[in-house]
């Protein structure tokens, strides 16, 4: 009857564990799933993608971002080759484009560790118009992860998109990737977020406008500074001091003289 149990787990429940921890729970699911070698797990991805169930759709785009970061693993066999060679951006591609919702935010969760891949960052772009605000968000915090990176430039029209966002979640997500991206494209749209109904969105935008020394920001920044417990006081500290602001003096020295760690 364990038996019986065991050979009846449905497939999508399988998936998960292709980019489990354990080498013998992945070596495990490649076998119930008839999967021996990668150009097998290639097809294997593709099919479940383009006319699998809603639950294969939904825990394939969540395992491929996994799957992507074990890409230099032999995961079965010491003879089975790399991983490097799956179809990621195809499948994600089809994921970003799914009718269901959830299938597109892990598409897009996925996409965002993509980070050596130029290719997601248009697909992420894509994602910013998604109907759906949860895709939306994972959208702009993919593009953030790209900050660093020279491909994650051609991320920041789609995010300056996104500060006219409807949902607040999209707007600050993309206020935060663009405190790092340092484009005065950026400044105008985040200057209307300063007067934004959520707190939240007129954090972010002032501490992306202090990081361009947009004196404009000061003294929303200045309100962060004396939120002593905020985690944005310390970036807000430091953009004030790159400014010069004169009238954060008084808040700093207090801050100071309280040995506030966070700030110092």
């Amino acid at each position: 009857m364990a038996e019986d149990s065991i050979l009846n787990v449905p497939p999508e429940d399988m998936i998960p564990s292709l980019a489990g921890a354990s080498h013998t729970s992945r070596r495990y699911a490649a076998q119930m799933l008839g999967i021996r070698d990668t150009d097998q797990l290639s097809s294997f991805l593709l099919e479940s993608m383009e006319r699998g169930t809603v639950p294969m759709r939904q825990a394939v785009s969540e395992t491929l971002g996994r799957l992507y970061g074990m890409r230099h693993s032999r995961i079965w066999d010491p003879d089975v080759k790399s991983l490097a060679d799956l179809p990621y951006l195809d499948c994600l591609q089809m994921g970003i484009e799914d009718p269901d919702e959830i299938t597109r935010a892990n598409s897009v969760k996925s996409l965002g560790n993509l980070r050596q891949e130029s290719r997601a960052v248009e697909l992420l772009a894509m994602a910013i118009a998604d109907p759906s605000g949860r895709v939306r968000v994972e959208a702009a915090r993919g593009l953030g992860q790209r900050w660093s990176t020279t491909e994650g430039r051609a991320g920041v029209p789609a995010l300056i998109l996104a500060l006219a966002d409807p949902e607040p979640q999209v707007r600050e997500q993309a206020a935060a990737a663009l405190e790092y991206m340092y484009d005065k494209e950026a400044r105008g749209p985040l200057l209307a977020l300063l007067e934004d109904e959520d707190k939240g969105v007129r954090t972010r935008a002032a501490l992306a406008l202090g990081a361009l020394g947009a004196s404009e920001a000061v003294p929303m920044l200045i309100s962060v500074l004396k939120e002593f417990e905020s985690r944005f006081a310390s970036s807000a500290a430091t953009y004030l001091f790159q400014m010069q602001a004169e009238e954060a003096l008084p808040v700093l020295k207090d801050l100071l003289r309280s040995y506030h760690v966070g700030v110092q």
